[in-house]
């Protein structure tokens, strides 16, 4: 069931982000990222591995490469 709806909000949200980029020629390439970063986290963390441990580590490994910049010092912002 949640592989079912997963898989609906996934293009759901595609759908409306090619609309956009169709319609507007503009893609939001950071927020793109984050988003498909966070839905991939997401699946694998919780559905494909069924563990919060698993979706808790892709996390924090994940907000780590976020909050670095191209010199591996943190950034003075946050995502």
């Amino acid at each position: 069931m949640a592989t079912g709806l997963y898989i609906v909000i996934v293009l759901l949200y595609v759908i409306r982000e090619l609309y956009a980029l169709i319609v507007h020629k503009h893609l939001n390439v950071p927020k793109f990222l984050v988003i498909a970063g966070t839905l991939l986290s997401w699946y694998f963390g919780i559905v494909y591995y069924s563990g919060d441990m698993a979706f808790t580590l892709l996390n924090v490994v994940s907000g780590k490469s976020n909050r670095m910049n191209l010199n591996g010092r943190a950034s003075t912002y946050a995502v």
